[in-house]
């Protein structure tokens, strides 16, 4: 399989969390969050296609390298991860009480340690792909932190439409 393709197909993966994150409240046995960063576009009337491909559309601008094939994890990669850590958390800090009364502890406390496993990965898989450069190990390192940023980094904590 060539290594646009399989970007692409990195990228189809992320549509389908993308899709299935704003609309999920939870459930099951592994609670999966609205995502705020697609609840706010819906509310302000973007159809929900439309707000699934602009997400995937920056994990394609973000990663042309990868279409091109490079086995390179940018700096800007590294910023986003670290940033996005100290935003999700300030995040969860500021909605925790939110979270707790209107989807329960198990949700809340479920989402943050998952939260906390994705940036875990993503920091361990980053620092991989960074000393030993290959196209395989910078789209999982991308795959995952782009994941992380579509289910568990920002969850919609307190009271859903």
């Amino acid at each position: 399989m060539k290594q646009p393709l399989i970007a692409t197909v990195a990228a189809g993966l992320l549509i389908a969390l993308a899709s299935v994150a704003a609309f999920r409240f939870g459930g099951g046995t592994l609670p999966l969050p609205i995502l705020i960063l697609l609840v706010i576009p819906l509310f302000v009337g973007l159809p929900l296609p439309l707000v699934v491909l602009c997400f995937v559309g920056v994990f394609w601008a973000w990663c042309s390298f990868l279409f091109r094939g490079e086995p390179t994890v940018p700096r800007r990669t590294i910023i986003l991860l670290y940033a996005s850590a100290v935003l999700s958390l300030t995040w969860f800090a500021l909605n925790w009480q939110y979270g707790v009364r209107w989807q329960g502890l198990f949700f809340t406390v479920s989402c943050l340690v998952l939260s906390i496993v994705f940036v875990v990965v993503s920091a361990l898989l980053m620092w991989r792909a960074r000393t030993a450069p290959s196209f395989v190990s910078s789209l999982i390192t991308h795959t995952v932190l782009f994941a992380w940023l579509a289910s568990y980094a920002f969850p919609l904590l307190g009271e859903t439409p």
